[in-house]
């Protein structure tokens, strides 16, 4: 008798302890099928913000607002109908003469380009060093004072608004361009005692011929070699400032290449200038 109830009291225990059991197993299937949906409600919000979340930081802000200003409007220089520029320049020839640059130009604004056309004086003076070779035999190629004829094409690189220093002037337009320059020298009485078909031969020539040469031989510096060029062919760049009320800055370097007849090789030229435009 008392091993039946003693196996009675052990298949209830069983039984309840199953019934346990298979509750905690439901209990835990239940959370784990939960655990799976709230993830993907999860994963499902992150993807919808993801546009708007990605890179948040200052810069990427910056590139997405205001790099989308593709044409800044601090003052439009592309609607200008005209625009006036004097320029100082200082060539930078290797030799030992000083000379000083003059212009005025006349500025053509296009959409993403603009045209220069104009008209240049060039003074040369002697320094001590120039007047110690002309002491001896030797001789530096060199120009003596001449007047110019320019035509350029600038190509704009970059362009954005910036600030003036000091702060009181306000924001203003600032454009990074590439340049090119094409330049007629003319020393005046280079083509006195030439005949009409003499002189427009002479003109179109690359370099001077020995009548022009005759010509000019008193302007001669002392220990200069007269660079026989007619034309001058230089590239470089250009930063402009333009102010709401139009006025302009200016700073350019050109590099002067050696070729159209020139014995000068390479040289530099630094310029500042400052303008006017139109509306």
């Amino acid at each position: 008798m008392i091993p039946n109830i003693f196996k009675a009291i052990f298949f209830m225990g069983l039984f309840f302890f199953n019934i346990a059991f298979s509750q905690v197993e439901l209990d835990k299937k239940s959370a784990e099928t939960e655990v799976p949906e709230n993830s993907n409600k999860e994963e499902n919000k992150n993807e919808q913000l993801k546009p708007f979340s990605d890179d948040l930081s200052f810069n990427s802000f910056v590139d997405r607002v205001v790099g989308q200003a593709f044409r800044p409007t601090v003052f439009n220089w592309r609607k200008s109908s005209d625009m006036w520029v004097f320029e100082f320049g200082m060539p930078t020839e290797l030799n030992n003469f000083e000379s000083k640059r003059y212009s005025l130009l006349y500025r053509i604004p296009q959409d993403d380009y603009s045209w220069d056309l104009g008209i240049a004086w060039t003074s040369t003076s002697e320094t001590l060093s120039s007047q110690k070779i002309g002491l001896t035999p030797y001789r530096q190629y060199g120009r003596p004072s001449h007047l110019e004829l320019d035509a350029g094409l600038s190509f704009v690189l970059s362009e954005g608004i910036s600030t003036f220093f000091p702060n009181f002037i306000g924001s203003n337009e600032i454009v990074l361009s590439a340049q090119a320059r094409f330049r007629y020298l003319s020393y005046l009485t280079q083509y006195k005692g030439l005949k009409a078909k003499d002189f427009f031969k002479a003109f179109f020539s690359l370099e001077m011929q020995d009548k022009e040469l005759e010509n000019i031989k008193s302007k001669r510096l002392s220990g200069m070699e007269q660079d026989p060029a007619h034309y001058n062919v230089l590239i470089g760049e250009r930063v402009d400032l333009y102010a709401k009320n139009g006025i302009s800055f200016s700073q350019g370097v050109l590099l002067g290449l050696p070729y159209f007849g020139t014995r000068l090789g390479f040289w530099w030229e630094y310029s500042i200038g400052i303008g006017y435009a139109y509306h």
